[in-house]
């Protein structure tokens, strides 16, 4: 950095001479306009002075990146809409034990995790409300750089509404529901929004894992791959529609979408029952079940299996952003 700043001083010290020899030059000529051409050469001389400083701070900016190892980030929202109409009773604790398991058992730090619930009173920053989600959705995505692991769960209500540009295969697009949209749909966080602060927001080589237990969810992000879309076949679905996304994006939906996710109770491991979304849980379960070692196909399989013999009809759905090799290990 210092160098850096030294170089600055040296290029700045070296333009500072050619300018005074040029201004010495010009009054030698006794120039009739030479209160006119020293502006002008003064005006770029200052031009050129700041270029060398963006210069010098992109340089710096650079520098610096390179020297921070890379880091692992995540979002998580759960919404229970307590005390309304639309009440859920286990994503806030589908987010606190997805925390859990990014920090316990993929080395996240808790300052890493930010969580946005409707339990927060004294910080209305931590509320899920659209503002809030997009808010922290793209400080997420923006402040990323190459070799980060991004995390996104988002664990409430989920719905659909009619697709105005004809990119769904399906005539819909889905829509998460935050708090505040229950009043006022307009708030409503549509799918092309989200993949717009993707394609936007996204630097190439960071890697995002989005994991959204809600209805209507298949296709959320708007991603071209859909991989073994039926309930039993290995089949993958392709949407030239969907633009290809920066860097590697990865997302776990509860369902397809015109299904349901439900929310559900299981017995903790002192045995109580408690509420929780049947994704989350699966997904959670399925993890520890492999000593967190599976790949993409049999992660999916193996949750899609557990659902169905636990009684759900849900189909979780596995999209990415770019081609996906089904064979590779799942990582977070």
């Amino acid at each position: 950095m210092d160098l850096l700043k030294l170089k600055y001083n040296q290029d700045v010290k070296q333009l500072t001479n050619v300018l005074n020899r040029q201004i010495k030059k010009l009054k030698m000529q006794r120039n009739p306009n030479l209160r006119v051409e020293i502006d002008k050469l003064i005006l770029n001389y200052k031009m050129a002075v700041s270029q060398l400083y963006k210069k010098m701070l992109n340089d710096i900016n650079n520098t610096t990146n390179k020297n921070i190892p890379p880091q692992k980030k995540a979002l998580l929202v759960g919404i229970n809409y307590t005390n309304t109409p639309y009440q859920l009773y286990g994503c806030i604790n589908d987010v606190n034990n997805m925390k859990q398991l990014l920090v316990k058992q993929y080395g996240y730090l808790e300052q890493n995790v930010v969580m946005l619930t409707d339990v927060v009173k004294n910080n209305l920053e931590l509320l899920p409300t659209n503002a809030n989600i997009i808010s922290q959705l793209t400080t997420l995505l923006k402040n990323a750089k190459s070799g980060d692991q991004l995390v996104f769960v988002y664990s409430g209500h989920g719905s659909s509404v009619s697709d105005k540009n004809g990119d769904e295969t399906s005539g819909y697009d889905s829509v998460l529901v935050p708090l505040d949209s229950l009043t006022n749909n307009s708030k409503l966080i549509i799918d092309d929004q989200i993949k717009q602060l993707i394609n936007t927001n996204l630097k190439p080589g960071v890697q995002l894992f989005a994991l959204l237990d809600c209805c209507n969810s298949g296709t959320s992000f708007d991603l071209r791959y859909n991989y073994l879309n039926s309930d039993s076949g290995n089949n993958t679905s392709i949407n030239m529609k969907q633009s290809l996304t920066p860097s590697k994006v990865v997302m776990l939906s509860g369902c397809t979408d015109s299904q349901t996710s439900a929310d559900a109770q299981f017995k903790d491991a002192s045995g109580n029952m408690v509420s929780g979304g049947a994704l989350t849980y699966t997904f959670m379960n399925t993890l520890q079940t492999n000593k967190y070692a599976i790949s993409y196909s049999n992660l999916l399989q193996g949750i899609r299996r557990s659902l169905k013999q636990n009684g759900y009809t849900q189909v979780p759905q596995l999209s990415s952003g770019q081609s996906l090799n089904l064979l590779t290990n799942f990582s977070i």
